[in-house]
C-alpha cells in the first residue's frame, strides 16, 4: 500500500509546477463539471416530474368533468321518462306497451356507447328496453333493487360486479308513479357498463381509469410497475354520489423522463466541450502563474 502510494504521488512530486498547476486546475475544474452536470440533471428531472403532474391534474380534471356531464345527460333523461304519465299510464296496458313505451324508448339515444334505458314492473320483470342487453340478460339481478326501489320510493344506485369477472355496470334506478293512485307501478332502469365512461378518447401517453372509493380497479386501462398518478373524485347527482368513484390519470415514469434522456447527451456533449475548454484554461494560466516562479528560482 505504500509503494502504491509513493508512486501515486512520486509523479505528483516530481511533475513541474507548470503541470502541478495544470493538474490541480483541471481537477477542480472536472469535479465543478460533474457537479454542474448532477445540478442541471436534477432540476431538470425535477421539472419534467412538475409538469407531468400539472398537466396530468388538468386532464384528470377534464376527463372527470366530462364524463360527469354525460352522466348528469344520461340521468336528466331517465328522470324525464320516468316521470312522463305516458310511461305510467302505458306500463299497466300491454296493448299500450307496443303503441307507446316501444317507440319511445326505442329512439332514446345515450351519451355512453352500449348503455340503455330500461322499464320493469312492480316485479321486476323487464317490460321494454331501449336496447337488446336488458331484453337478453340476466334479469334476475334486477329483481331486488327494483323491489327496494318501490319500497323505499326514490332513487337507489349500485355497482353491480358480473360473475365472469367482466368490467362491473353501473345500474341507477328511477320510481315511476301513477299520480291518480300515487302509487309505484314500476321502475325505470339507467344501466351504463363503467367500461364505456372511459372509452373513445384519442391516443395519448397518459392512461385513464376509473377507482373506487377504497381505490379497487373498477375499469380503464393502467398498468405498470412505476406509474406517476393523479386522481380526482366524481360528483355525481344523488344517489350516485354515494357509490364513490374516482378518475385516475397515470403515466409511465420512464415515458414522461423519455425526454430527459436526450437531455443527458446535451449535458455530457456540454460537459465534454467545458471541461476541454478549462482543461486549455488551466494549462494557459499555468503558463502565467509558474513563469514568473521559474524566472525568480
Amino acid at each position: 500500500m505504500n509503494a502504491i502510494t509513493r508512486s501515486r504521488f512520486g509523479f505528483y512530486q516530481n511533475a513541474s509546477l507548470r503541470r502541478k498547476i495544470a493538474l490541480v486546475m483541471g481537477l477542480g475544474g472536472l469535479l465543478v463539471t460533474i457537479v454542474m452536470v448532477g445540478i442541471a440533471y436534477t432540476w431538470s428531472q425535477q421539472l419534467i416530474l412538475a409538469n407531468v403532474n400539472l398537466i396530468q391534474k388538468l386532464l384528470v380534471h377534464q376527463e372527470a368533468r366530462d364524463i360527469e356531464l354525460r352522466i348528469e345527460s344520461a340521468v336528466a333523461l331517465a328522470k324525464s321518462l320516468a316521470s312522463n304519465t305516458v310511461t305510467a299510464n302505458a306500463l299497466g296496458d300491454s296493448q299500450s306497451r307496443s303503441n307507446y313505451l316501444k317507440p319511445l324508448f326505442a329512439g332514446q339515444k345515450l351519451p355512453f356507447g352500449k348503455a340503455e334505458i330500461f322499464l320493469t314492473d312492480f316485479q321486476g320483470d323487464i317490460v321494454v328496453s331501449s336496447g337488446a342487453a336488458g331484453e337478453n340478460g340476466d334479469q334476475s339481478q334486477y329483481v331486488s333493487l327494483a323491489r327496494r326501489t318501490i319500497n323505499q320510493g326514490q332513487s337507489v344506485a349500485q355497482l353491480v360486479y358480473q360473475e365472469n369477472g367482466e368490467i362491473p355496470i353501473f345500474l341507477v334506478t328511477f320510481p315511476v308513479v301513477y299520480r291518480l293512485t300515487g302509487q309505484t307501478e314500476g321502475v325505470l332502469f339507467l344501466r351504463i357498463p363503467l367500461a364505456s365512461l372511459v372509452e373513445g378518447r384519442k391516443a395519448s401517453p397518459h392512461q385513464l381509469g376509473l377507482l373506487s372509493g377504497d381505490h379497487q380497479f373498477l375499469a380503464g386501462a393502467i398498468g405498470g410497475v412505476d406509474l406517476l398518478q393523479t386522481s380526482e373524485a366524481l360528483e355525481l347527482p344523488d344517489p350516485m354520489q354515494k357509490l364513490d368513484i374516482s378518475v385516475v390519470i397515470a403515466q409511465d415514469r420512464g415515458v414522461a423522463l423519455r425526454d430527459l434522456d436526450m437531455l443527458v447527451l446535451v449535458f455530457l456533449v456540454a460537459a465534454t466541450f467545458l471541461f476541454m475548454g478549462i482543461v486549455v484554461i488551466s494549462r494557459v494560466a499555468a503558463r502565467f502563474l509558474s513563469s514568473p516562479l521559474i524566472y525568480l528560482t
